[in-house]
């Protein structure tokens, strides 16, 4: 009898410690990889071609996808006119679904996704089907 109390207590004992080194190092198990807590505020806008042409006077090909760094003198100008309406806290995953869902190939979601998330501080990509334009900025 008394051994099996000893086992019964023994468990619930284990699965403790078992969680607190677990809580202790997080990256154990991968929570504390940088992807998983990295979390980008950006906007995704779908605007007209024309008014695209006319507000960056640059052409964009039907098609087409453009890249833009933002220069942290011209981000603190156009911030200030950005609002809630767009706006989104995406992880690198959401961001990389957005471009599959608007038809980048695997090639230049990974490269584009690097660009956006990591070389930049500010910027854009536009990618133009018919008269409209899909953006993301961040």
């Amino acid at each position: 009898m008394r051994k099996k109390i000893k086992l019964v207590m023994l468990i619930p004992v284990t699965v403790i410690l078992l969680a607190l080194i677990l809580v202790g190092c997080p990256d154990l198990m991968g929570v504390g990889s940088k992807e998983l807590f990295e979390i980008y505020t950006i906007w995704t806008d779908e605007i007209n071609y024309e008014y695209f042409e006319n507000s960056f006077k640059k052409e964009l090909p039907d098609g087409s996808y453009t890249k833009v760094s933002i220069s942290t003198s011209e981000w603190n100008e156009l911030s200030s006119d950005l609002t809630s309406v767009g706006r989104n806290y995406w992880t690198e995953s959401e961001i990389k679904n957005w471009l599959i869902e608007r038809g980048f190939g695997n090639d230049q979601v990974d490269r584009e996704t690097i660009w956006f998330t990591a070389e930049i501080d500010h910027g854009f990509i536009a990618l133009r089907y018919g008269s409209y334009v899909h953006m993301i900025l961040k």
